[in-house]
């Protein structure tokens, strides 16, 4: 296991969300100091901020994506279209092994619904699923940024 996988575990083992986990690591490689990486990320887990919507994993390998290969000029469009082409590589590789990179998909119900939200704590699916998520996010963008 490589030593990024090890640390988003322990992030999202620590109490993160899974946004949390996979972007940490790959921005503080590049310079973003820990505290900073968690708060730019806090808001996207559990399908946008406990919306069931798309996976904070995922969401997490856009911002690593545009963070390395982005455009800082608007007028660039070769690292846009740089980001854009690897994107969504990254969504197809997931898509295929997960089925979806939708988080209330993925877990089986909506974090977004208190009585789902609910079923979802009370019965770990949080803790069971979402480390598997996170491992294949930051598996998938090791391999694709190399």
């Amino acid at each position: 296991m490589n030593n990024k996988i090890k640390e988003a575990k322990l992030i999202f083992d620590s109490g993160f969300n899974c946004c949390q986990a996979v972007f940490t690591p790959f921005a503080m490689e590049h310079g973003l100091t820990k505290e900073a990486s968690l708060k730019i990320a806090s808001g996207f887990g559990a399908g946008m901020s406990y919306h069931g919507e798309t996976c904070g994993a995922v969401v997490a390998a856009h911002l690593v994506i545009g963070m390395l290969n982005g455009a800082s000029d608007p007028f660039d469009i070769e690292s846009k279209e740089k980001a854009r082409g690897l994107i969504n590589e990254y969504r197809e590789k997931f898509v295929e092994k997960n089925g979806t990179c939708i988080c209330k998909e993925l877990l089986g119900a909506n974090p977004g619904v208190s009585a789902e939200y609910t079923y979802l704590n009370e019965n770990n699916v949080f803790k069971e699923k979402c480390p598997g998520y996170v491992e294949d996010s930051v598996k998938m963008l090791t391999e694709l940024l190399g």
